[in-house]
């Protein structure tokens, strides 16, 4: 699907918004679980390395394991990072193709410049900042395993960080301007209800998936630090990096990594939950998706990835010199309580708003609202 300005002016036709929109979904999930696979394998591989279990062909690595383990993990990420940018860029278009569709025939009172605005909590924002991060994370490394200072070394994963995010900048500007190029001229095919409702219908099993593949992120994240920081305990002399630093700063690193995975982890999902919560009610105006203290899958799932920002938060106090096992479990039982408010006061939010629609719901029966998850 052509998306060039300067092609012939577009028919919008609502289903094929609605497929795209779904492809484009399907392939940041896939993607992000892709990645959080790679980076659990290379978990593997340098636990592997610092513990001289690899095959003959491979023992020359063993030399330059953390230089190996931080390129593997550079290259497919700044990759990936690149793919999440172009992704986000077609949401951004997708998304104002769907809303200039809803203006037209279901909703008039909505604005579809609404979806070039950029959200800082969007799924696909939020994944960018952590695989970038991640990305300049493995820059660094490679700095440091080429005998470089620290500072030059944090210079250069720095630069790296914020270089992809220019790019992420420029990347959803230039796509604000092709989607709205497009809009003005484009030819807007009828669609009724029962199209729109299969979509909405389609849309609750994407954002399904996507809560799924959140927790399955943030779990393999888990998995990669474990393997990762149980091989340090065995690194001796040989390797690119001195075995004092890397049995001190290692595990702060790794726990500094699993701590940001989860809170990014955190927001999508609760992002994505309120994001269902919406899309039931755009189906069914009486329902109340919003309801607070109430034990459902998606809670569930939620104290999933509470557990695992806990653990990295235990993680990391241990990993201090002079924590004392009582601070440690107080924050421990800090994180547990403020992901919990957090959760919550975010679905009380919500569901305030749904009251409101509600009132209006006889003048206004297809009320928009920021059921967009990028």
């Amino acid at each position: 699907m052509s998306t060039h300005p300067s092609a012939r002016p577009r028919i919008l036709d609502f289903s094929g918004v609605s497929r795209e929109i779904m492809s484009l979904v399907a392939r940041r999930r896939e993607l992000l679980v892709f990645h959080a696979s790679l980076f659990a394998a290379m978990g593997i591989l340098l636990q592997n390395l610092l513990e001289g279990k690899v095959p003959v062909a491979l023992q020359s690595l063993e030399k330059v394991a953390f230089l190996a383990y931080a390129v593997l993990l550079l290259v497919p990420s700044i990759i990936v990072a690149l793919r999440i940018g172009k992704i986000h860029g077609g949401m951004i278009i997708q998304g104002l193709f769907y809303l200039r569709i809803q203006k037209e025939y279901i909703n008039p009172s909505i604005d579809p410049n609404q979806a070039t605005r950029l959200n800082l909590f969007g799924v696909s924002t939020q994944f960018y900042f952590l695989v970038s991060i991640l990305a300049g994370g493995a820059m660094t490394l490679v700095g440091m395993s080429i005998q470089s200072s620290g500072i030059i070394s944090a210079l250069l994963g720095a630069i790296l960080f914020l270089s992809l995010l220019v790019v992420f900048w420029i990347q959803h500007n230039r796509s604000c301007h092709i989607g709205q190029q497009i809009v003005q001229t484009a030819t807007i095919e009828s669609v009724d209800r029962e199209d729109y409702e299969d979509h909405i219908s389609a849309s609750l099993q994407d954002v399904n998936h996507d809560m799924l593949a959140t927790i399955t992120f943030v779990g393999l994240i888990l998995f990669s630090v474990f393997e990762s920081v149980s091989g340090l305990g065995v690194i001796g002399k040989g390797t690119d990096l001195a075995p004092s630093m890397v049995k001190t700063s290692g595990p702060i690193v790794f726990g500094w990594i699993l701590f940001l995975s989860c809170l990014v982890g955190t927001i999508v999902y609760t992002r994505l939950r309120v994001s269902l919560g919406w899309f039931c009610f755009e189906l069914d105006p009486t329902d109340r998706p919003f309801r607070i203290l109430k034990i459902t899958d998606s809670f569930l799932g939620y104290c999933m990835l509470v557990f695992f920002g806990t653990i990295a938060v235990h993680l990391l106090g241990h990993s201090y010199r002079g924590a004392t096992d009582y601070l440690v479990w107080t924050l421990d039982a800090l994180t547990i309580a403020c992901a919990l408010f957090g959760y919550q006061a975010t679905l009380h939010s919500a569901e305030r708003k749904r009251r409101k629609i509600s009132q209006s719901v006889s003048t206004s029966p297809n009320q928009q609202t920021d059921s967009e998850n990028d």
